[in-house]
């Protein structure tokens, strides 16, 4: 499983350890390479664990695939990059519309910061131009997975009101 540029320095790391007693990876889980049956080198996570069963020292080891983690951070990652990046406003809120997470546009269009606007709710950008149920379609739809078009009239941190698009 060991990939042969990291053999000698696994190598050292065991001769230390055998001398010693003392380990950089025993008790610990660290993120290495491993070597496929295949030839190909791929990321794992590996835990170590000394064991004395008996007359010899043992180690146990856990080994884990890491690759689908690791993909997945990466689309997050660059999910989140474009969501950050985007010219349009965005808002994340949970059921109760309660801000989770909004991108830099929305601050620069509703002159909310950040840490103004998590934690708060949506209805800091009501204006009082459209009434309870008009607000009551609009999350009826958002949470039903739908998407919601239309004009919406929003009030700035300022006072004035604006008017989004939704299409």
């Amino acid at each position: 499983l060991m990939p042969e540029h990291l053999r000698e320095a696994h190598r050292k790391g065991l001769t230390r350890y055998l001398a010693t007693g003392e380990g950089r990876v025993i008790g610990r889980s660290v993120d290495v390479t491993g070597l496929h049956k295949t030839g190909r080198e791929f990321p794992l996570r590996l835990t170590l664990a000394r064991w004395d069963g008996g007359k010899a020292v043992s180690f146990l080891a856990v080994i884990q695939d890491i690759t689908c983690e690791l993909d997945s951070s990466r689309a997050l990652r660059m999910q989140a990059q474009a969501l950050e990046a985007t010219a349009n406003a965005i808002v994340i809120t949970d059921d109760d519309a309660t801000i989770i997470w909004v991108n830099a546009a929305f601050c620069t269009l509703t002159g909310y910061e950040r840490q103004e606007a998590i934690g708060g709710k949506t209805s800091i950008l009501q204006s009082g131009v459209h009434d309870t149920a008009f607000y009551g379609e609009l999350w009826n739809t958002v949470k039903s997975g739908r998407t919601w078009t239309g004009d919406l009239n929003n009030r700035h941190k300022d006072g004035s009101v604006w008017v989004s698009r939704q299409v």
